[in-house]
């Protein structure tokens, strides 16, 4: 989620990022979220962020960002949200704070978009952005680049495939096309795909047929032998290489050999340098020759030659 920040607030809320100084790193506030919801650490069933960001007006504000991750209906969960914002603001007094719930599963509360409770004319209310991942448009994700649509689109699949493993495997694929076809930078795309391995919970060897296949998708079909299993840490870099012909290690290595060449080449470049100098000064000295017909003679520039020919001023002492 740390990740995705940026890409969560564009896609949910456009006109928050837009107001945001990203120039200024967001600062997650973990052990301030920890030390605030200690009571919560044994009961709590969702996952959840709090961040520092800043206004491009240099006003600072807190983002809680939370995501119910059950699959079946928690009539708490905005209540919860409520006891939150609550223990935040009492014990760091700080009331701006944009509150966010992301709606993962199937199922979502009636009233799934804020919090409320009266008692006799006395009430309560906290209203907060409300994300339901699974009510987007597919057609609407799908044209959209920003990962996290993505990401939802990826948790849609994954329901409508539930105990479709035929399926499902086909809906990898598809994810495993759209990824190659959108070419991501490499850290993008690393996340995205592990992303995608766990929210589909594949096993080590899936793993090794997604990678197989997305091969496949990539390139024109040949038989292959079976590879090994690979461990999970691989994962993304086998895909990777899967897609675009290359590895993180092997990029690594063709630019290790670049700055190999560069340096050959500003070496030669030196040494050019160095001889040309040198052809200036014989010629000047030993045969006399004036600043343009050297200049003319060793075709360069007569401004470059004068340069050579003319003494250094000696720094004045302090």
């Amino acid at each position: 989620l740390q990740f995705f920040l940026r890409a969560f607030i564009l896609f949910v809320k456009p006109g928050l990022y837009r107001a945001i100084d990203w120039s200024r790193p967001p600062e997650f506030l973990e052990q301030e979220m920890r030390n605030a919801l200690r009571r919560y650490s044994k009961r709590k069933k969702f996952t959840d962020l709090l961040v520092k960001v800043w206004l491009k007006n240099g006003e600072e504000k807190w983002i809680l960002i939370l995501i119910e991750v059950q699959s079946y209906f928690d009539a708490l969960f905005c209540e919860r949200i409520y006891d939150y914002f609550n223990l935040l603001v009492n014990k760091y007094q700080m009331k701006d704070i944009a509150i966010f719930a992301l709606y993962t599963g199937e199922y979502v509360p009636k009233v799934f978009d804020r919090f409320e409770h009266e008692t006799f004319g006395t009430s309560l209310r906290l209203k907060f952005t409300a994300v339901k991942a699974t009510k987007q448009k597919e057609e609407v994700l799908l044209k959209s680049r920003n990962p996290v649509a993505l990401a939802f689109l990826a948790n849609i699949w994954r329901i409508q495939t539930k105990n479709k493993p035929l399926e499902r495997e086909e809906t990898i694929l598809r994810l495993a096309e759209i990824l190659r076809k959108r070419k991501y930078d490499y850290n993008l795309f690393f996340e995205i795909c592990t992303f995608v391995r766990d929210i589909f919970n594949l096993s080590k060897n899936k793993e090794n047929q997604f990678t197989m296949k997305a091969s496949q998708t990539a390139r024109r079909p040949k038989p292959e032998p079976t590879l090994p299993l690979m461990p999970s840490k691989s994962f993304a870099d086998k895909i990777h290489k899967a897609y675009y012909g290359w590895s993180p290690n092997e990029m690594k290595k063709a630019n290790k050999k670049l700055e190999l060449q560069i340096e050959r080449v500003e070496q030669e470049a030196q040494q050019a340098k160095r001889s040309l100098k040198k052809s200036i000064l014989v010629l000047s000295k030993d045969l006399g020759w004036d600043a343009a017909k050297i200049a003319a003679h060793l075709e360069v520039e007569v401004a470059d030659v004068e340069k050579i020919l003319t003494p250094k001023k000696p720094k004045a002492a302090a």
